[in-house]
Order: structure tokens, then C-alpha cells, then sequence
């Protein structure tokens, strides 16, 4: 198992995006798991969702989710994959500022459905782009070394959410996560630049 999971870390450094698509992938995951740490506390308290509605708030989450994964053939068609997830990083950015701005469930609802709409474009695009790229007989390793690399950098940014919620309050959280999605951002507009 151990020689497998080195074979697919092995092959994430021998390709330059795959390798950046990793490390934009664990970035953006201090700021997802951040902000899902903290989203029932921020929908029930600063954006005023009532308890008995929480499941409906949440079910934008559900239908951005399944809307996104329906687009993303599309948008990559029309595209290409590495500047749709480019786009799809800028839109999150806003969509997740728009959340924390927010101070009422609508907006906030709305907001929360397109970051997550480009959450399963990103996914998508993300596991295409490694279908195209790594062998079949590589690409559970490869797959599977990327998403460790994901879930590794979810506990940090849990803490961190932890943390700034009980310092400095819930909205500091939504704040810092669009930060941190922003320098995401601007980083894969450089890093997912296609060749000429």
C-alpha cells in the first residue's frame, strides 16, 4: 500500500500541473473545510436561518452541487479544462465573499449554491484532467495521492476556523476563507496558464 501511495506521489512531482493542481487543491481546502467547521453556527446566528429551516438552506448547497456537475462538460467544452477550473476558482472567490457579507439566509443561500456549484465543477474538471493525463494502470495511485494531499490540509484549516470563530467571532472565519480562496486564486491564474 505504502509503495503504491509513493508510486502516485512519484508521478503528481514528475508532471508540473498535476503537481499544482494538488497544492491549489489542498489551498482551496483550508478554506472549504474552514468555512463547512463554522456554516451551521454562521447560518443560525449571523445570517438568521431558523433551525427548522436549516435543511432547506442547505439543500442550495445541494442543487448548486448537482447543477455544477451537470455544467462542467459543457464549460470545459467550451474553455478547456485548466482555464474553466481558473474561472471556476475566480467565481467561488466571489460566491464565498458574497456569504460572508451576507446578513439575511437568501442571499446567503444563494451564495452558498454557487460556491458549491463550483465545488463539483472543480472536482470534475480536476478528475477529467487526470483521465486525460496519467495511465489507467497509475491513475487510482495518482487519484488517490491527490486527494490525501486534500484531506491533509482540511484539518488545518478546521483549527484555524476554531480558533478565529471564538477570537475574533463567526464572520472573521467567512472573511479569511475568501482570503485564502483569493490567494488560490490569483495563484491559478499563474500556475493553470495554458501553453502557447
Amino acid at each position: 500500500m505504502w509503495r503504491e501511495a509513493g508510486d502516485g506521489l512519484r508521478w503528481i512531482g514528475r508532471d508540473p500541473v498535476l503537481l499544482r493542481l494538488t497544492a491549489l487543491a489542498a489551498s482551496s481546502n483550508i478554506a472549504i473545510s474552514g468555512m463547512i467547521t463554522t456554516l451551521v453556527l454562521y447560518a443560525l446566528t449571523v445570517l438568521g436561518v431558523t433551525e427548522a429551516g436549516y435543511g432547506l438552506f442547505m439543500s442550495a448547497a445541494v442543487l448548486g452541487g448537482l447543477a455544477g456537475g451537470l455544467a462542467a462538460g459543457r464549460l470545459a467544452a467550451r474553455l478547456g479544462t485548466l482555464p474553466g477550473m481558473r474561472l471556476v476558482l475566480a467565481v467561488q472567490t466571489v460566491a464565498l465573499g458574497a456569504l460572508a457579507a451576507s446578513r439575511h439566509p437568501a442571499p446567503g443561500a444563494l451564495a452558498l449554491g454557487v460556491f458549491a456549484a463550483g465545488t463539483a465543477i472543480w472536482n470534475s474538471l480536476c478528475a477529467a484532467y487526470g483521465q486525460h493525463r496519467v495511465p489507467a494502470a497509475m491513475l487510482g495511485r495518482v487519484s488517490s495521492a491527490q486527494r490525501l494531499a486534500g484531506l491533509l490540509a482540511a484539518p488545518a484549516g478546521a483549527a484555524a476556523a476554531g480558533f478565529a470563530a471564538s477570537a475574533y467571532g463567526l464572520p472573521v472565519v467567512f472573511w479569511g476563507a475568501t482570503a485564502v480562496l483569493g490567494v488560490t486564486t490569483l495563484a491559478a491564474w499563474v500556475a493553470l496558464r495554458p501553453a502557447r
